[in-house]
């Protein structure tokens, strides 16, 4: 799913003819990999398999397992949780763990509060199931939504010009991007969605 629609990127054009709205919603959809990308993380859920939102993921119960068995560290970022199961099959409740961070999402770590660890019974691999929305949040945030507008209008408009043609970009952490990326003003607000890894 799209971060913004064909309908609002012709409002920021101020186009209200459908005549191209098939190429407006190509650039639409290339938005959503390239914010993705740019940002090393999704802000929208969307799950797997009829079209769910939910998704389960798999743990290595030793490798992926640190604090003495008691933090589980997460491979991605996540919105929502709706089930964990420990290695051992204990399907734990809310008040058996606490997230990290404590008060808002997307998490990145799940610890054990009530004197246990994270187990597991014939082997450590895919022994802890988190099932939840894996993504920065379960809607899209309204700053990305614009930005992602923006980006849409930016590659509809580059195939008439060659603007910023001859310019590559580099990003605040020296990322240099072809001059087909993302372009500045953009990339400035994208910068606070960047996933900050552990």
């Amino acid at each position: 799913m799209a971060y913004t629609e064909v309908a609002n990127v012709k409002e920021y054009l101020e186009i209200s003819s459908s005549e191209l709205d098939d190429l407006i919603e190509k650039c639409v959809d290339a938005t959503t990999d390239l914010i993705n990308n740019y940002c090393g993380q999704k802000f929208e859920s969307h799950g797997q398999g009829n079209n769910s939102t939910l998704a389960t993921r798999y743990f290595h119960a030793i490798d992926d397992v640190v604090e003495e068995k008691t933090m589980l560290l997460l491979d991605e970022p996540l919105a929502l949780i709706t089930s964990v199961v420990n290695g051992d099959g204990t399907t734990l409740t809310s008040n058996q763990y606490v997230t990290q961070p404590y008060t808002d999402s997307p998490y990145y770590a799940l610890i054990l509060i009530d004197g246990t660890t994270w187990q597991y019974g014939n082997t450590p691999y895919k022994a802890i199931a988190v099932t939840g929305h894996w993504s920065y949040s379960t809607t899209t945030p309204e700053e990305i939504a614009f930005a992602a507008t923006e980006l849409a209008a930016y590659l509809f408009q580059k195939r008439q010009s060659n603007m910023d043609s001859d310019r590559a970009i580099v990003s605040d952490d020296g990322l240099l991007l072809t001059p087909d990326g993302i372009p500045r003003h953009i990339l400035f607000k994208l910068n606070a969605f960047k996933r900050r890894m552990l």
